[in-house]
C-alpha cells in the first residue's frame, strides 16, 4: 500500500477502483475533471419558515419538538444563533437568552416540499444526486471542473428565484465528498468555497481539528497527544502516522479522505428498527391521543421495515421513559 499516492500529489488521468484486502475498503479514485458539490440548507427549518412567512425574517426564530419551556430547540434561525441559541438547547434555556425568541412546532411536510424543490433544481444539471439529509444534498458533476463556480453560482441563484428569496445555502466544491462536505462549512451561512490540490494546505491552515466532520473530542485528544494539532498536521502527515495516532485502520481512511479519495466502508446489517415519540405531557392511560401516537408509529416502523424488505415477527418491544 506505500505504493498508494493522494490525490493532491497525482496527475491521474484514469477512474480506478480498488479494495485494501485488510479493509475490505472500497477506494474511488477520480480523474480530476470529476468534481463534487456539496450543498447545505443553512439552518434549514428555521430559514424555510422565515421563508414561507415574512413577518419573521430577521428575527430570531427557532423550531423545537414542543414549544414548551421543556422542549427541545431542533434548529435555530440565523439571528438566533448570533444570541448564542443553539441545537440541542431547552427552549426555556434559550428563553433566557432572549425572552421574545419566536418559538414554532415543526412542519415536516413543508420542509420535505423544499427538500424536493431543491433536488428538482440539482438534476438539471446532472442525474447523479445524492440526498444525504432533509437539508443537504451531494452531486457529482462530471468534465466541468473550469465551469464549477459558474454552476455553484447558478444554483444558489436558482434557487432563491424558484423556492424563495430568503433561502440561502452554503456551497462546497471539491474532488470528493468528504472535502465537499468541509468546503461548505466554512463560510457559511451563505458560503461558497472550492478547495483544489493548490489550495488545500490554505484551507486546512484555517480550520480547527473539531471543524473537520467526524473529529470528535475524543479523537482531537488522541491527534493532540500524537502532535498532530491541527487539520493541516493531518493532512501532512504519513498514512502511518494517522494510523498510530487513531490506535487503527481509520487513520489510513482519514488520509484517504483528506488526500480527496471517497472512501466507502461496508455497512453493518441492522438488526433492528426503533421508532419513538415524546409525549412532551403527562397523559393517562385513555387519552386517545395514546392511541393515535401508537398507531402513527406502529405505521411508520412498518413502512420502513417494507422498505428495506424485512418482516417483524416473535420479537416486539415497547419501552417507556419516565422524567421522575
Amino acid at each position: 500500500m506505500s505504493r498508494v499516492i493522494g490525490l493532491f500529489y497525482n496527475d491521474i488521468a484514469s477512474f480506478d477502483i480498488f479494495r485494501i484486502i485488510f479493509g475490505i475498503l472500497t477506494v474511488k479514485k477520480y480523474d480530476l475533471g470529476v468534481n463534487v458539490l456539496h450543498v447545505d440548507i443553512s439552518s434549514c427549518f428555521t430559514t424555510i419558515e422565515q421563508q414561507a412567512n415574512p413577518l419573521l425574517r430577521g428575527k430570531p426564530v427557532v423550531v423545537a419538538a414542543y414549544v414548551e419551556n421543556h422542549g427541545c430547540i431542533l434548529a435555530s434561525s440565523i439571528e438566533a444563533k448570533k444570541l448564542g441559541i443553539k441545537t440541542g438547547m431547552r427552549v426555556g434555556e434559550a428563553k433566557t437568552l432572549y425572552r421574545n425568541l419566536i418559538v414554532l412546532a415543526p412542519d415536516p411536510e413543508k420542509y420535505r416540499f423544499v427538500n424536493r424543490q431543491l433536488r428538482t433544481i440539482l438534476e438539471r444539471y446532472t442525474p447523479y444526486v445524492s440526498v444525504e439529509s432533509i437539508d443537504e444534498m451531494v452531486i457529482n458533476i462530471p468534465n466541468h471542473e473550469s465551469k464549477m463556480l459558474h454552476i455553484a453560482k447558478e444554483i444558489k441563484q436558482r434557487i432563491k428565484d424558484e423556492i424563495g428569496e430568503w433561502m440561502m445555502v452554503s456551497i462546497g466544491i471539491a474532488p470528493n465528498r468528504y472535502l465537499a462536505k468541509v468546503a461548505s462549512g466554512i463560510q457559511k451561512p451563505d458560503g461558497l468555497v472550492w478547495i483544489t490540490r493548490e489550495n488545500i494546505e490554505t484551507v486546512l491552515s484555517l480550520l480547527k481539528l473539531e471543524d473537520l466532520c467526524g473529529i470528535k473530542s475524543g479523537n482531537a485528544t488522541r491527534l493532540r497527544a500524537s502532535g498532530i494539532t491541527t487539520p493541516l498536521g493531518m493532512f501532512l502527515s504519513s498514512p502511518k502516522a494517522l494510523q498510530l495516532a487513531f490506535r487503527s485502520i481509520v487513520g489510513y481512511h482519514w488520509w484517504l479522505k483528506l488526500h480527496g479519495y471517497d472512501v466507502d466502508t461496508p455497512k453493518e446489517e441492522q438488526k433492528s428498527f426503533g421508532q419513538s415519540h415524546a409525549l412532551g405531557k403527562p397523559r393517562t392511560p385513555d387519552d386517545p391521543r395514546l392511541w393515535q401516537i401508537l398507531s402513527q408509529l406502529v405505521m411508520k416502523m412498518g413502512r420502513r421495515l417494507r422498505h428495506d424488505g424485512f418482516t417483524a415477527h416473535e420479537c416486539f418491544f415497547m419501552s417507556l421513559l419516565f422524567s421522575q
